[in-house]
């Protein structure tokens, strides 16, 4: 369980995700992107906290594997 949410399985999901990193002036950003198999063009910037001290991209993935398929919208994470 994270933060108290329940757990969302997401083994049957048709989402590829794909990491980057975002270049900044002397460093850089990790970010993942989520497409989903179906696309309605649109984007979702999701923004989490915990300036990665306590959380990370994979802390998030079940979520955003779930929004980009159930929207079927790209997440970059």
């Amino acid at each position: 369980m994270l933060g108290g949410y329940p757990e969302i399985k997401t083994d049957n999901l048709r989402v590829a995700e794909n990491d980057i990193l975002i270049p900044l002036d002397n460093h850089a950003i990790p970010a993942r992107i989520y497409t989903p198999e179906r696309t309605n063009g649109k984007c979702l910037i999701f923004v989490h906290g915990g300036g990665f001290y306590a959380r990370t991209l994979d802390s998030f993935n079940p979520r955003c594997r779930y929004l980009a398929d159930a929207g079927d919208f790209i997440i970059v994470s």
